[in-house]
């Protein structure tokens, strides 16, 4: 019987908070006479709007308004006012907006959603002065110079930097369009399924004026990127697998952030004399890439830009480089070799170690690596993953060991921390297979999960946990004796 009430109050329970929530939900949520729905935002201070089942379909000119209910309208809604279907990815009535063909937006618009205006064969858009702006038919983020919305009709002005994500997303309308010199980025998903995408033959590599933006269906090998390309967009050939080789046009001066990211086939590549920036994870996740050259036009490599390349044996650092993100070669296994030329003004490399000379700051090592007795600090993903990595030695010189650092080094086994090191980042020895490890008194910082899972016995000289540590050091409660000493 006790059972059977309890049972019953729990479903009282339900159905009394089911219907607290359904009468919460319908606050959020309201419609106004044009048919403009607007939803609460997770602050319940501002709204995003989108075209909802009662929008007017005879609607030509649009006006977004800028306020509802007393709330500013700060977003457009991701689809808010897709065309040519009847719902928005996310399952909600979506009017319908075909015939609409101009649009304005209000200055408290901050937020426009991915494939906002999917579809739509707008002829004109404007802007009042907010975050952004309007500028031939463009819709420019001013602070960053980024175009985040075009439609058929726009003029991209000579000062933009770069094309945002989605930006001309499901522009049908958009057969032939002008990219300035001054963009020397265009983002993933830019251009797909609008005119120009759509009418690029399967099999083929996707420009859009001077730039490579994607693929369709199957590239053969060699890939020859056409003469005149003056850049890779991001992810343009992201997850290629048909191609064992790609020849870079010598007009190629950009490749953009995860431009071949995960193109597992690709065993060498030939890049561009004029190339100047290599984007963040550009080649990251190449397995099988073998050989490839930097030339002596780059100067920025970003972050991670070659990381997981596992069959590159040796990389050269040209003089011209002055840039180097964080984890160039990261996971880089089969790496023995890292070398700079030896007039670069920024970088050097000893030991096969990739080092900025005016902070004897090591930037990037691999397996062979013998750290300088100079280098006062380990910089961030500097080791990470390098498998079968079991011993190196960190000279009485370093001061720091960066975040990641040795981050899934799985078989470190052998590693001591010398008394000059004073701070110690977070995730510095993530997942390595260390016996025991002694933390000097010397450390006064220590980051958060700095050994977590890595099942060994920590053992610490000072009496007790300094302030400067994370509360979450030791996340993982591996076993720690304190006061140690030798």
């Amino acid at each position: 019987m006790k059972k059977f009430l309890r049972i019953i109050w729990v479903f009282i329970f339900l159905v009394i908070n089911g219907f607290f929530l359904f009468a919460l939900g319908g606050c959020w949520t309201s419609t106004d006479e044009n048919g403009f729905v607007f939803n609460l935002l997770s602050d319940r201070k501002e709204y995003e709007v989108y075209a909802g089942d009662k929008f007017n379909v005879n609607y030509t000119d649009v006006v977004i308004p800028a306020t509802h209910k007393g709330k500013p309208v700060t977003k457009i809604k991701e689809n808010g006012f897709r065309s040519l279907y009847p719902l928005s990815f996310d399952g909600l009535g979506v009017g319908n907006t075909n015939n609409v063909k101009s649009i304005r937006l209000p200055s408290t618009i901050n937020v426009i959603g991915e494939g906002a205006f999917y579809g739509c064969n707008l002829e004109t858009i404007t802007a009042e002065s907010g975050i952004f702006k309007s500028d031939n038919n463009c819709l420019i983020e001013i602070a960053t110079n980024t175009l985040v919305l075009g439609i058929k009709t726009s003029v991209i002005p000579d000062y933009v930097e770069r094309i945002g994500t989605a930006a001309f997303l499901g522009c049908v309308g958009l057969e032939d369009i002008v990219i300035p010199s001054s963009v020397t980025s265009i983002a993933y998903g830019a251009f797909i399924d609008s005119g120009i995408w759509n009418d690029t033959p399967d099999d083929s590599v996707v420009y859009v004026d001077r730039w490579a933006v994607g693929y369709k269906g199957f590239l053969e090998s060699p890939l020859s990127i056409q003469p005149g390309t003056v850049g890779i967009g991001e992810s343009a050939f992201r997850d290629l697998e048909s191609a064992e080789e790609i020849v870079l046009a010598d007009s190629v001066k950009y490749i953009c952030a995860g431009a071949f990211y995960n193109s597992r086939g690709i065993k060498r590549i030939e890049l561009s004399s004029s190339t100047i920036t290599i984007g963040m994870s550009a080649f990251a996740h190449c397995y099988d890439l073998e050989n490839i050259m930097i030339p002596a036009s780059v100067l920025r490599i970003d972050d991670y830009a070659f990381g997981y390349c596992m069959k590159l044996p040796s990389i050269a650092i040209p003089s011209s480089v002055t840039n180097i993100g964080v984890g160039v070669f990261a996971g880089c296994g089969g790496m023995e070799s890292i070398e700079v030329e030896v007039n670069n003004s920024v970088f050097k490399s000893q030991g096969n170690c990739l080092i900025e000379s005016a902070t004897n700051k090591l930037i990037a090592g691999c397996q062979k690596s013998i750290i300088p007795a100079y280098v006062v600090e380990i910089g961030e993903c500097a080791f990470m993953q390098i498998p079968e990595f079991r011993t190196i030695a960190i000279p009485s010189s370093v001061v720091k060991i960066g975040d990641r650092a040795f981050y899934n080094c799985a078989t470190l086994r052998d590693l001591v921390i010398p008394s000059s090191v004073k701070c110690i980042g977070s995730n510095a020895f993530f997942h390595c297979d260390l016996l025991s490890i002694v933390i000097p008194e010397s450390v006064i910082e220590l980051g958060e999960n700095v050994f977590y899972n890595s099942f060994i016995t920590i053992y610490v000289e000072a009496e007790s946990k300094p302030q400067g540590w994370s509360k979450d050091w030791n996340k993982d409660n591996a076993p720690v004796v304190w006061g140690y000493k030798k």
